[in-house]
């Protein structure tokens, strides 16, 4: 009986330090990961602005190197004010760019990237994104910059990409999750997803009026 009860502490000290272990295992690859996604958020950012090379490496990867970048979702994990500080020096290229003086749009528009892009997106999409825009890639731009135009850039942006990633898929042979989810999303649109675009849309064209524009 004092043998079995002797085994029976044996295997629960054995079965205590296995889950130990697999729970230090757990927490130092979780430490490697977020400093891993630290150091790549600090490469964005120089002088508080999006780094040069970064702008440089994009231009010449294009759409689909910047697939390959950090998600978005997975920095905000690790740092969430960085990561929408990283998306808001990306806006304010655009906002700079077309003379806009608003930094309650500025905000909005963030917030309208983060939500409604931010599950499939990398950052490197965003800094794209405004560059592409602001070189015309999406048509010339007339009149007023305001948020409904951000709004348009993105999803033009989005349905280019879209259509790299079936493409790529296909010629692979294989399902890609990041293609299935948002091909279903640009085609049928997940409700909360539009619904709460919308509304942002709402409050874009009622502070339209209070955006400066610089002559």
């Amino acid at each position: 009986m004092k043998q079995k009860q002797s085994q029976s502490s044996t295997k629960a000290l054995q079965t205590d330090g296995r889950d130990s272990s697999l729970s230090k295992s757990k927490g130092t690859d979780l430490e490697k990961t977020e400093a891993q996604v630290k150091w790549q958020l600090s490469t964005y950012v120089r002088s508080d602005q999006i780094a040069s090379d970064k702008l440089e490496e994009l231009e010449r990867v294009g759409i689909q190197g910047a697939m390959n970048g950090l998600s978005i979702s997975k920095a905000r994990r690790f740092d969430e004010k960085l990561t929408k500080g990283i998306v808001s020096l990306a806006l304010s290229r655009a906002f700079s760019f077309y003379g806009v003086d608003s930094l309650q749009m500025l905000s909005i528009m963030v917030d309208v990237i983060m939500q409604a892009w931010g599950r499939v997106w990398r950052l490197d999409d965003v800094i794209l994104m405004i560059q592409m825009g602001m070189t015309g890639k999406f048509g010339k731009q007339y009149g007023k910059f305001n948020g409904s135009i951000m709004n348009e850039w993105c999803m033009m942006y989005d349905a280019i990409r879209t259509d790299i990633c079936v493409e790529l898929a296909q010629s692979y042979g294989q399902g890609v999750a990041d293609v299935s989810e948002r091909t279903v999303e640009r085609h049928n649109g997940p409700k909360e997803i539009a619904q709460w675009t919308d509304e942002q849309l709402e409050r874009i064209k009622h502070i339209d009026n209070e955006i400066k524009t610089v002559k």
